[in-house]
């Protein structure tokens, strides 16, 4: 079940923490469009914003088919660790 939190968030623009306490291994299959799988790519010659439709007719939504595998998505808050770089400079020659 970690391993799919982490390709969870690879899909959404999120953390996905597992919070289920399954360590079994299974063999899980998505069923996702490709407009889900790669939501910043153009849909369609002349789609150059590459915008999600507000439906997809062609496949389930994210949350869609996890909850299809008897798991739910839930938003919550929490701490997060962030790194801000806010100044970079060129290396000088020693």
């Amino acid at each position: 079940m970690a391993d799919l939190a982490r390709g969870l968030t690879g899909l959404l623009d999120r953390e996905v923490i597992d919070g289920t306490g399954i360590a079994e291994v299974f063999d899980i299959r998505l069923e996702l469009s490709t407009a889900e799988m790669f939501p910043r790519a153009p849909r369609a010659i002349g789609d150059a914003d590459g915008a999600l439709p507000v439906a997809d007719p062609q496949g389930l939504t994210i949350p869609g088919a996890v909850e299809k595998l008897g798991l739910k998505l839930t938003s919550a808050k929490g701490m997060a660790e962030i790194l801000v770089i806010d100044h970079v400079e060129r290396p000088t020659r020693n």
